[in-house]
């Protein structure tokens, strides 16, 4: 018998991300770009906010698209600013103020889980990246992150997915999409009869999930990120 999975990306942005990455689609767009490539899901993450979330999780829930809200979030550490995503975070739970924009990574993951969410390590780095956690920042922070990026535009990274595997942790895939024709190039199956987002975080947790990656994605599609500007340049130096 064949398990009942759907297809999510399960980390993405619009406009309401930083705005100097020129994202100019909303998220109502991704909701419809999810539908016409056949996708049950998404997850949106806005760099440090939910803003235009509640709205799209009210639309999503009459279009039959899937959104889990999340944010992704800027922690520092040792000069870095490494991103934690926040999967399955309620926006109208969350004050705008309240996310811990620059704060340590254990903070930030303490903050997730006090909301309900799940805590991953947004595309990790063997070395030392301005936004990503190391493989040595992962081990240390084991016992309180829930799952590592795996699975990204550059393809599936063999050396996560086993340090996932060896600490109990949910290895995920999304595309981190900031043009609509990335929407579903990276994802995450996700095993279950899953029809909310609350259902989709808890199959998540259990680790419920394979990633996967569409065949010759166009190498523009695999870095681009909105505009080029400098600021963007910095901003996203070693995804």
């Amino acid at each position: 018998m064949v398990e009942i999975s759907k297809k999510f990306d399960l980390h993405g942005h619009t406009t309401y991300s930083f705005p100097w990455e020129g994202v100019q689609y909303r998220p109502v767009d991704v909701l419809s770009k999810v539908k016409q490539i056949g996708f049950d899901g998404v997850a949106i993450t806005g760099h440090n906010t939910v803003t235009g979330l509640q709205k799209a999780l009210d639309i999503a829930s009459e279009s039959g698209v899937i959104l889990i809200p999340g944010i992704e979030i800027t922690s520092y550490l040792s000069r870095r600013t490494p991103h934690i995503l926040a999967l399955g975070i309620d926006p109208q739970l969350v004050a705008r103020f309240s996310i811990p924009f620059g704060k340590s990574p254990q903070d930030v993951i303490r903050w997730i889980h006090n909301y309900g969410g799940l805590a991953i390590a947004a595309h990790p780095s063997e070395t030392p990246k301005l936004t990503a956690l190391t493989h040595t920042d992962i081990l240390r922070l084991r016992d309180q992150l829930d799952g590592i990026e795996v699975m990204t535009l550059s393809g599936h990274n063999s050396t996560l997915q086993k340090l996932a595997d060896d600490n109990h942790l949910a290895g995920t895939g999304g595309s981190d999409f900031h043009l609509l024709s990335q929407i579903g190039l990276a994802g995450t199956h996700i095993f279950g009869n899953i029809n909310t987002w609350q259902e989709a975080i808890v199959a998540i947790r259990q680790r419920k999930i394979e990633t996967f990656i569409q065949n010759d994605i166009p190498k523009e599609l695999q870095t681009a990120r909105a505009n080029g500007g400098i600021m963007n340049r910095i901003l996203n130096f070693g995804k």
